[in-house]
């Protein structure tokens, strides 16, 4: 038996007792399943199995099943159960809602923040901020992309602020002053001097960015004054800014068709543009080049997310349930009866206790993630890009077979194809066959095969038009598809139906 002038290296490390009650010590490891204290070995304090803050795992011989209930005193963390340990004392964790912001951390949520903060949110470290980074205290997108259909555009947004363009550019829309078309990224996109974007929207041939400054502005096809002013029909560059009510600001935008919806800073949802189906949501159907009224969302409603696509809108509202108006004729919207409608009304049913985290509308297809990671889809489905297993019609929110167990993180859709980030970090995508990635040009109606960005790589974004671009892990981007106006950046017009080895040279 040790004592306390004794270790176990004093024992040639083989001391199988140690020192009883009352026995002299010199340090914990001296002690039976007792503690060392003032030179003695005494019984472990935590005789009920909860420790306070004046014990440790060693008081009670490493078998404290529990920690310090809330206001009991803690010295770390992982003294106070699924609570914080903040001034001496165990608190409840503040992060209630499940996603931490700029004053939490995951220790203030037990372990179990499952959501971080959105884009353009406050951050104190990389891990606070979901497929973006943490730069100078904001999230910032790396590499933001969207691709325009039809004319075959591309544009990515650095952390720095920066845009550039590249495809088809009659319109305008590579935003570059011209109408030269680039079959790889053009010069930065010139937003006054010093401003820089916090957020990029793009859709068809027009584009938006909210700037530094909290200006809105919009260039590329004008045709329904989709860019907030009624002349002329197309603006090659960015100039003037959007005019909302006074003292508002954007928060977030998103480009459609021919119509844009924005996001206030007091999350009321404001659109304008094309209105000939209802998608500027004001009750009416007429056009208009500014924003000039509230969509109304419902007595006490404000918005979350807008996703703006041909003719129609979704938003997301702030009880996580999901409205859409406009073109309906493949019930597009969710709401049933096939019928246009120029005002949100009745919101999707996806069952009892179930919201929605992302909507994805693609003109004639609408696809929503839910709260419990489910992937549903609905509307046209002629080219499979519901996923559900056919090309009929989906008159109802149905749920895509992502394979066993997955479920999904982010979705993009539009007329021809999807693409979906799972749990698991790997994507898969369906419908096109020149967007579907498994590069045999084949088309998929369930989620294809998972797409190879090279080895060990993965995305952190995809996005889906008529053609579709990735941002990887590595903040490098490929594009796929169709190629005719060079908008896959690969500095030709040929066809990609895997992304290509190279990514897209983007120098910023």
């Amino acid at each position: 038996m040790k004592n306390g002038s004794e270790t176990d290296i004093d024992c040639g490390g083989s001391c199988a007792t140690k020192c009883a009650d009352a026995a002299d010590c010199a340090i914990a490891g001296d002690c039976k399943s007792d503690v060392c204290t003032g030179s003695k070995c005494v019984a472990a304090t935590c005789d009920d199995l909860v420790r306070n803050g004046t014990e440790s795992d060693v008081d009670c011989g490493g078998a404290c099943p529990n920690r310090c209930p809330e206001a009991k005193v803690c010295r770390l963390g992982s003294d106070c159960g699924s609570g914080v340990c903040s001034g001496g004392r165990c608190a409840a964790p503040s992060c209630t809602d499940g996603v931490k912001n700029a004053s939490e951390t995951d220790i203030d949520c037990g372990g179990s923040c499952t959501a971080r903060c959105a884009d353009t949110k406050q951050c104190l470290m990389p891990e606070d901020c979901v497929n973006s980074i943490c730069l100078t205290g904001t999230c910032r997108t790396p590499m933001a992309v969207e691709a325009l259909p039809g004319n075959g555009n591309t544009c990515v947004l650095s952390s720095t602020g920066k845009v550039k363009c590249w495809g088809q550019n009659g319109d305008g829309g590579l935003g570059l002053g011209d109408t030269v078309d680039r079959l790889l990224p053009g010069p930065s996109i010139d937003f006054g001097a010093g401003r820089t974007v916090k957020e990029l929207a793009f859709n068809v041939v027009s584009g938006c960015a909210i700037l530094d400054n909290d200006e809105l502005k919009c260039w590329g096809w004008n045709g329904w004054g989709q860019l907030g002013f009624a002349a002329p029909s197309s603006t090659k560059a960015p100039t003037a800014s959007v005019v909302f009510p006074a003292g508002r600001i954007p928060k977030t935008v998103s480009v459609g068709g021919a119509h844009t919806c924005a996001i206030l800073d007091d999350a009321t949802l404001w659109c304008w543009g094309h209105n000939g189906y209802g998608a500027l949501g004001l009750g009416n159907n007429t056009h208009t080049s500014a924003p000039t009224a509230p969509v109304n969302l419902g007595a006490g409603r404000t918005a979350k997310v807008v996703r703006a696509t041909y003719n129609s809108t979704c938003a997301i509202l702030d009880d996580d349930s999901l409205k859409c108006w406009g073109q309906n004729g493949w019930n597009q919207l969710g709401a049933g009866g096939g019928f246009d409608t120029n005002a949100p009304s009745t919101a999707v049913d996806f069952g009892p206790g179930r919201t929605v985290k992302m909507v994805a509308p693609g003109g004639n297809d609408t696809c929503a993630i839910l709260d419990d990671g489910s992937l549903r889809c609905w509307g046209y489905n002629g080219l499979g890009e519901c996923g559900v297993g056919s090309t009929s019609y989906v008159a109802v929110p149905t749920v895509v077979n992502l394979g066993a167990g997955r479920t999904a993180k982010s979705i993009s859709l539009n007329g021809y194809s999807a693409c979906a980030i799972l749990d698991d970090d790997t994507t898969k995508c369906w419908g096109s066959a020149a967007t579907v990635g498994n590069g045999m040009n084949l088309a998929y109606n369930v989620p294809g095969p998972v797409i190879d960005f090279g080895p060990g790589r993965t995305a952190r974004s995809v996005t889906t038009l008529n053609h579709a671009c990735a941002v990887l892990d590595n903040f490098t981007v490929k594009c796929w598809g169709t190629n005719n106006s060079g908008g896959l950046g690969t500095g030709d017009t040929r066809n990609y139906y895997a992304p290509p080895i190279n990514p897209v040279p983007i120098a910023f």
